[in-house]
């Protein structure tokens, strides 16, 4: 099993996403800094879209995290094409204090099954 997603992964890329109904705004930091953003929509179109997206930014599954803010629901479709893809994916439940933040954002919250 591979070791949950943290702030702290030894990943390139992480990529912080907040999914709304029909958008998702989108962050691609590398370390502290912010290399690239962008806003595609949230339905299959706007999936494959962030996925090239990816792909052009050089932030392949192999060196990005993804986390976003759980919130409505708006997030499950995104999270699953990304998983689907071999992304490593956490969510952050919307209102956490930040003593559990970190804790959603590795194993307690994720949103898909760790690969075996």
């Amino acid at each position: 099993m591979e070791d949950p997603l943290t702030s702290s992964s030894n990943l390139a890329f992480s990529l912080g996403m907040g999914a709304r109904k029909t958008a998702l705004e989108l962050a691609l930091r590398n370390g502290e800094k912010t290399v690239a953003n962008t806003t595609v929509s949230n339905d299959p179109d706007g999936h494959e879209q962030l996925l090239r997206w990816l792909q052009e930014q050089g932030a392949g599954s192999e060196k990005t995290g993804v986390c976003m803010e759980a919130s409505g629901d708006f997030e499950k479709a995104i999270a699953r094409r990304l998983y689907e893809k071999d992304y490593r994916v956490g969510a952050r439940v919307q209102g956490e204090s930040k003593d559990t933040r970190r804790v959603s954002f590795s194993a307690r919250r994720l949103l898909l099954p760790m690969r075996p």
